[in-house]
This record gives structure tokens, C-alpha cells and sequence, in this order.
């Protein structure tokens, strides 16, 4: 067989090249977690995210993707990455406002998100306060993690809110989550997603709170059969990294790190459409009764969570408290739609 003198240069500077970025020494290691697994939409971002630094790096990244918490929960992960034990988690949110409180604003719920769109667009408008946030308790948000609206998943068809009063109910491992769930009169049992199923089949709990792609991620479809499309909470979280391990990157790879960080959003917002969509059949395929959120009667809910959050935000301290406040003039302005509860009028 025979090579033109160019193709001959060619293959032997590539090899040469990928000698050279290949080798051990000039290879950065970035081990990537998430509770999610494999086929999760937030699992399959993190799979991109790696393939992509590996890619436009040629090989200085060596990437390790640990999916379906297998380097431990989301508490782990956080105490990891500030160890140098963990380079990438996402699906930050929960645990990690015990860090940062203020990054609380991005899962309370009644914002009244049009869609995933309007809410990335308003939420990257106030990045720079993110990243601050997370700066000075150690951490650096590198992409945000779109989601969909968490509903309400029960053990049978109900058609109403009222059935779910006294329920015991599995809940995030969080203060918020656990608030959430009191918010529809269930009793919160806190436990790690991992386990859920099996409290739910076993009837430790008779349901819970959480997204389409959530509770199906998990095959909660399998034991839960009914979902209430709520739409309280649209849960948006980060892919975090350890802010002295991305100060400590050459300067070149940390600009991709962080370039590969921003374009992973448009992967994922793409996959958790197509994902939603292919969700919602295995649930219909399962026999999940599926309440839409137009046929429901929200009764008090909207009032009530208005007021939970400015209680919950309060708790949270001052600080937290006063950026909550300056991200509700900024959802206000960007979005045109009250984010205050009305006072009460005075009786004359």
C-alpha cells in the first residue's frame, strides 16, 4: 500500500501529538460523580461532559464517570470535592445549600416558570451572585442543571391532593424537601433515592415527591401508580467543582473545562425534553394514573408556599435572607410576574 509524502507527515505528527498529550504526566485526572444513573438525563450529561473535555483537551483530561452514586450520596460528594477526592458532581442542590443557603432560591417553589427556558435564561442573568455564593464556601458552578416540575408520585390512582394528607412519604434528605413534603399535609421520611424503591414497594412509604424523569430514573412507576403533575417546584441545581482545583488548572484547560461546562447546558435541556417524553410513555405503558396539572385543584397551596418561602428563606439567616429578596426583584424584572404575596387588605 502506498502513502503520499504528506499523509506520511501527517499521521506522524498526530501520533507524535497525541504522544505528547497522552502521556501520564501532562494528563489532568477528573473523576466525575452523580447520584443519577446511566440513563438519566443528568447521568447522560455528565457522560457528554467527559467524552467532550477528553476530546477538546486531545487527551490532557482524563476523564472518570462514577454514576447511580457510586462514590456515595450527594453529602459525600460535596465533602469529596473539597478534599480533592472528586473533581465534577452534578445534580448539586439539597446538600449543598447546607453550604451555600442562597443557592436555596433555585429549588423553592411558585416562581411560575413558563418553561425551562424562561427559567435558564432568568437563572443565567444571575449567575455572577451564584458564583460568588459558592466561591466563598470553596465551591464553582460550572453549568446548571435543568430539570422538569416535581409533582406528587402515590402508591394508587387519586385524582386529589386530600388523599395524600397523613401519608408517609419519602422525602430528600434536606430541610427544604422535607418542608415541601408538610406542605401537602404528607409525613416527610427522609431517606437517600437509592433506597426509595424498596420503601415504597415494601409500603415503608406510600409516595413522594418528584419529577417524571426522577421517579421513572429510579422505577418507582413500578410500585407508585399514580402522579400528580403539581408543578410547585421546578428543581434546578449545578455541576460543581472545587474552586481551588479549577484555580490550580493551567490556564488553557481551564477555559475549555469551563467552555465544556456552559455548552453541557444545551445537551441538557435537549435531553431532558426527550427524556420527559419518553418517561411519560413507560408510565402509561405501567398503568400510571397521570393527573395533569390543569385538572387539579391546587386549593391554598399557591398562598401557602408563597409563605413558606420568604418563612423558610428567614431561617436560612440574614444574608440568605437578603439575596432571596434581591433574586425576587430579579425574577420581577426579567420575567414580568409578581413574586410577592399580596398583603392582606385592612378591614375598614
Amino acid at each position: 500500500m502506498k502513502y503520499s509524502l504528506l499523509s506520511l507527515t501527517a499521521t506522524v505528527i498526530a501520533l507524535l501529538l497525541c504522544g505528547a498529550s497522552c502521556s501520564e504526566s501532562d494528563r489532568t485526572l477528573v473523576r466525575m460523580a452523580t447520584l443519577f444513573n446511566d440513563e438519566h438525563h443528568l447521568g447522560k450529561k455528565l457522560h457528554w461532559t467527559a467524552h467532550e473535555l477528553e476530546k477538546r483537551s486531545n487527551g490532557r483530561f482524563e476523564c472518570h464517570v462514577f454514576t447511580g452514586s457510586m462514590m456515595g450520596g450527594e453529602k459525600e460528594n460535596l465533602e469529596d470535592l473539597l478534599l480533592g477526592n472528586l473533581e465534577v458532581m452534578n445534580g448539586g442542590g439539597s446538600y449543598l445549600w447546607r453550604y451555600v443557603p442562597e443557592g436555596t432560591v433555585l429549588e423553592l417553589p411558585l416562581y411560575g416558570w413558563k418553561d425551562r427556558q424562561e427559567a435558564r435564561r432568568v437563572i443565567k442573568a444571575y449567575w455572577p451572585k451564584f458564583t460568588k455564593a459558592l466561591n466563598s464556601k470553596g465551591f464553582h458552578p460550572i453549568a446548571l442543571d435543568s430539570r422538569d416540575y416535581w409533582g406528587v408520585y402515590y402508591r394508587e390512582p387519586i385524582d386529589s391532593l386530600d388523599a395524600v394528607k397523613n401519608a408517609k412519604f419519602r422525602a430528600v434528605n434536606a430541610d427544604l424537601w422535607i418542608e415541601i413534603t408538610k406542605l401537602y399535609g404528607a409525613v416527610p421520611n427522609p431517606m437517600p433515592y437509592a433506597d426509595a424503591y424498596m420503601a415504597f414497594k415494601t409500603g415503608v412509604s406510600d409516595g413522594t415527591t418528584n419529577s417524571v424523569a426522577g421517579g421513572v430514573g429510579g422505577n418507582w412507576h413500578e410500585v407508585l401508580k399514580c402522579f400528580l403533575d403539581t408543578r410547585l417546584v421546578l428543581s434546578e441545581g449545578f455541576t460543581v467543582t472545587s474552586k481551588q482545583w479549577l484555580e490550580n488548572l493551567p490556564e488553557d484547560l481551564r477555559e475549555i473545562f469551563l467552555q465544556v461546562g456552559i455548552d453541557s447546558e444545551d445537551y441538557n435541556m435537549e435531553e431532558v425534553q426527550r427524556q420527559y417524553e419518553v418517561n411519560r410513555q413507560k408510565m402509561r405503558d405501567a398503568g400510571v394514573h397521570f393527573v395533569n396539572h390543569e385538572d387539579l385543584d391546587l386549593g391554598n397551596l399557591q398562598a401557602q408556599g408563597m409563605a413558606f418561602r420568604d418563612e423558610f428563606m428567614k431561617k436560612q439567616g440574614p444574608e440568605a435572607y437578603q439575596f432571596f429578596l434581591d433574586w425576587l426583584d430579579h425574577v420581577e424584572q426579567e420575567t414580568g410576574r409578581p413574586q410577592r404575596q399580596a398583603a392582606p387588605v385592612e378591614a375598614q
